[in-house]
This record gives structure tokens, C-alpha cells and sequence, in this order.
């Protein structure tokens, strides 16, 4: 401002006094000015205030990341921000969270297209009615950081989308003895898995250790080396996928035997046998003429026995027997037995698997093997599975007819104080 407007000359008496005037008329022009600015500013303000129904908020501003996700196809960027409101009807700054997620084409900003805003309370702070908030919060509860997002602020591009889920069933499990000391196993693929643990045991239901871990949804074989040729063996694996700390594990599946090769061998003449003497036939003669001590264990028909109450062979009168079942003699014990229809059946697969020598006999389930013959409550029936809570057997006359099954399983339970025949 100009210095003459204050200290002008003085051309008459009363100049002093007009200089005075003057300076007095400017210094209040000037504070009329201030004032008039004060008021629109106020007047501004409440006019927000009316309009928003409450106070500006400044937020804070804790992380920001931009990363690219895979599952979305694009640039995501996340910023998390913590602010207080202040509700004048409770008299409460709420302290809340706000995550702003965007979404770009690419990694600039000109690709904006899409947003989405959350925001949480953290905690509320009581203050006086009068009292403004002031837009610093109060946090009274810890703030944890979302999944994938660094506390500092970062716009590199980092691939941290959250894997698709994990099918926690139980996968399926096979293994197979390649030699003795080798053992193949394979399971089922588990979609989104990261990747399988194998578990194996010398016992069918505990004691299963971890013996390898593979890496990868599709590693889906393990090939077990260094191993007791005469030993049976137990296998389970399950998958599990990673999510940074957090690990998902699926159900383990069910364990998988592994015999020795000798009761392998057996196993295969099983499985010849089985060609023959098929499921759900009948092991008779019916529609055939045999003659008098003509062998009959071969024959295989289509047609069930019909069984009488009582009928006589070799002089002797049997009961439930039909003239057209089949009959098998063999040795038990260094005696000669005939047996019919189920004992026979059975004791005439077992000599067909080891030949035709004697059998001995015994009554222990711990002892019972692949190929022995078991006889209870008036059955009889071969092993071609042991397990340590029971077994699987084939058998044919269960129910009457003469039928030929395989797979039955039998309790241990059931087979108490049972005769065990075996031949090794």
C-alpha cells in the first residue's frame, strides 16, 4: 500500500486531522474485507455440513498394492485406509477401515473400469457432544493387514490371487509289487493341489509313518525301493494345498495291502481259477451223467442243484445234498476226506494252487494265510484275502444250490474257533 495515504502534507491547520481520518476510513475498509471472507468461508462450510449431514473426513492411509490377477485377468490395486466419524446423535467418533479396490485393463491408471469400496468398524470412542472430531482415529483394535497386500505402499505387479478350492475327499489309492524290494504306488489326481503325502505301515490300522512328500497336482506316482521281500505292506496318501500359511489337507485314503511275491503267485492262480469257476455259476453236474467214481470237480453248469432233505452215497445218508452236487477227496491230517459242495470246492482250489498234498490243520486267525481253507459253523470256504479284522474268501453253496462266489468278507469275529487247513 502507498505510504502517501498515510503520511500526506499537511497544507492547512486541520491537516493532521485529516490524515488521521483517512488512515482510519482504509485500516476499516480492510478489516470489513477480512470479515466479509470469514463469513462466506462459515457460510460454506455449513452449507457441506447440511448437505453431507456430517463432517469431512480424513482417512489415513496404511497400504496400497497393485498386483495383476490371474483368476480375474487384470490389475487389481487394493488400498486400505482407517478414518473416524463422528455420529453427533450418539456422541461417538466411529473409527472404521475402508479397502477401495480398483480395477485396470493394464498397470496404468488410464485403464480404471471398475470399483468396489468395503469398509468395517474398528471401534468406537465416546466424547463429549460439543467436542469435533478431529479425523485422527483412536484405534482400540489391532488392524490386520488383508490377505496379499504388503503393509508399505507397492504398484509392482505381484501375482497373489488365492488358489481355487481344494476337493478334500479322499483320493484313491493302488500299489503294486513290482519285486521284492519294490513297490509301485499311484492315486488319483486331486485338482488344485499342491501337492501328496505317503504314508506307509507294516500294519493294516496304525502305526504309518510319512515316507515321501511330492510336489505337483499331476505327481500322482511314488516308487517305494529298499524293502523286506517277506514282509506285507500298507499304504495311504492324502493331498494338501498351500494358501500361504494356511495349509488344507484332504481325508487320507483308504490303506492299500501290498502282499509278498510268494502270496503274490498265489494271487495270480487265483485269478486263473476265477476264469473258470466264475461268480454266480454253479459248481455241479447237473444235466450231465457221471458215472459211478467219475471225478466230477470240473464241472461248471449254469444250473442250480436241486437239494433233497436226505440222500445216500457210498452207503452213507447225508443231509441237504442233491444227487448232482460235486464232490472232491483229499487228505487232512494224513486221513482221506470227501468233501461236498463247499468243503470240497474249497480243498479242491487249494490243491489245484499247491498240488495235491496233505493238509494240516490248526486254529489260529494270526497264522491263517493266502490259500488256506477255513472251516465254521458247518462251512467251508478258501482265503484269498488276510486282513487283520478279516478276510475275503471264495465259496460256493452259501445259501444252498450249489452257487459259486467271490469276494464274501468275514469278519474275525465270526471266524472264532474256526479250523484253519493250509499247506505251507
Amino acid at each position: 500500500m502507498n505510504n502517501k495515504w498515510f503520511y500526506g502534507k499537511k497544507s492547512h491547520k486541520s491537516g493532521r486531522n485529516k490524515v488521521s481520518f483517512i488512515r482510519f476510513l482504509s485500516v476499516s475498509n480492510t478489516a470489513i474485507r477480512l470479515i466479509g471472507i470469514c463469513f462466506a468461508l462459515l457460510l460454506l462450510a455449513g452449507t457441506f455440513s447440511l448437505i453431507t449431514n456430517k463432517p469431512a473426513v480424513a482417512g489415513t492411509i496404511i497400504s496400497a498394492q497393485r498386483y495383476y490377477s490371474s483368476e480375474d485377468g487384470c490389475y487389481i490395486q487394493v488400498t486400505t485406509e482407517i478414518y473416524s466419524e463422528y455420529d453427533a446423535d450418539k456422541g461417538y467418533n466411529v473409527n472404521k477401515r475402508r479397502i477401495t479396490t480398483k480395477y485396470y485393463y493394464g498397470d496404468s491408471d488410464d485403464t480404471f473400469f471398475d470399483e468396489k469400496v468395503t469398509e468395517e468398524v474398528l471401534s468406537y470412542e465416546p466424547i463429549e457432544p460439543e467436542t469435533k472430531p478431529t479425523g485422527s482415529p483412536d484405534i482400540t483394535q489391532p488392524i490386520v493387514t488383508p490377505p496379499g497386500i504388503t503393509a508399505e505402499p507397492s504398484c509392482t505387479p505381484v501375482c497373489t490371487a488365492t488358489p481355487a478350492p481344494m476337493n478334500t475327499s479322499a483320493p484313491d489309492l493302488m500299489a503294486k509289487r513290482n519285486s521284492g524290494s519294490k513297490i509301485t504306488v499311484t492315486w488319483e489326481e486331486v485338482e488344485n493341489a499342491t501337492g501328496y503325502i505317503i504314508y506307509r505301515s507294516v500294519r493294516e490300522n496304525k502305526g504309518y509313518d510319512k515316507v515321501k512328500t511330492i510336489i505337483g497336482e499331476d505327481a500322482v506316482k511314488y516308487i517305494n525301493r529298499g524293502l523286506n521281500s517277506k514282509k506285507v505292506y500298507y499304504y495311504k496318501v492324502k493331498a494338501y494345498q498351500e494358501n500361504g500359511e494356511i495349509v488344507t489337507y484332504t481325508k487320507s485314503s483308504k490303506s492299500c495291502q501290498v502282499q509278498t511275491p510268494a502270496v503274490n503267485r498265489i494271487v495270480q492262480k487265483l485269478e486263473q481259477l476265477k476264469t473258470k469257476y466264475k461268480d454266480g455259476r454253479y459248481w455241479n453236474h447237473v444235466g450231465y451223467y457221471v458215472s459211478k467214481g467219475q471225478a466230477v470237480e470240473g464241472f461248471v453248469t449254469k444250473n442250480p442243484c436241486s437239494h433233497k432233505r436226505r440222500f445216500t452215497v457210498g452207503g452213507k445218508t447225508l443231509k441237504n445234498m442233491g444227487s448232482k452236487c460235486n464232490y472232491y477227496a483229499y487228505k487232512l491230517n494224513n486221513s482221506n476226506m470227501l468233501g461236498y459242495q463247499c468243503d470240497g470246492y474249497a480243498t479242491m482250489l487249494s490243491d489245484k494252487i499247491f498240488g495235491k498234498t496233505g493238509f494240516k490243520s490248526h486254529k489260529s486267525y494270526a497264522k491263517a494265510k493266502v490259500g488256506d481253507c477255513v472251516r465254521f459253523r458247518g462251512h467251508t470256504a478258501l482265503i484269498i484275502e488276510k486282513h487283520e479284522k478279516y478276510v475275503v474268501v471264495t465259496e460256493c453253496n452259501v445259501g444252498g444250490t450249489c452257487v459259486i462266489s467271490w469276494g464274501r468278507k468275514i469278519s474275525k469275529k465270526k471266524l472264532n474257533n474256526a479250523l484253519y487247513y493250509t499247506k505251507y
